[in-house]
């Protein structure tokens, strides 16, 4: 993973809420982990408070971004805000 490269957050350990959304690998260390795995920094913005972190991950808990990845999330945020829209005109 170099920096630079897109990645899919698909846990956080770090920041509840902020899981499945996009972030960019500033570094990779090699066995600097804990029990010597991989660990990559990203820097992401949270979608709940629009602040910019930069924080270390275990590659498990990323995605490398493709094409069928970013179709899913557009598809499932979809659905979401369908899911919103009939609220709203619940509530009216």
């Amino acid at each position: 993973m170099d920096p630079g490269t897109k990645v899919i957050i698909r846990q956080n350990p770090h920041h509840h809420g902020a899981e499945d959304i996009v972030g960019t690998v500033v570094s990779y260390r090699s066995r600097e982990g804990f029990g010597g795995c991989d660990m990559v920094d990203i820097r992401y913005v949270h979608p709940k408070t629009g602040q910019q972190y930069t924080m270390p991950f275990r590659i498990s808990c990323l995605e490398t971004v493709t094409s069928a990845a970013l179709v899913s999330l557009v598809e499932r945020y979809e659905t979401i805000a369908d899911e919103l829209r009939g609220l709203i005109e619940a509530l009216e």
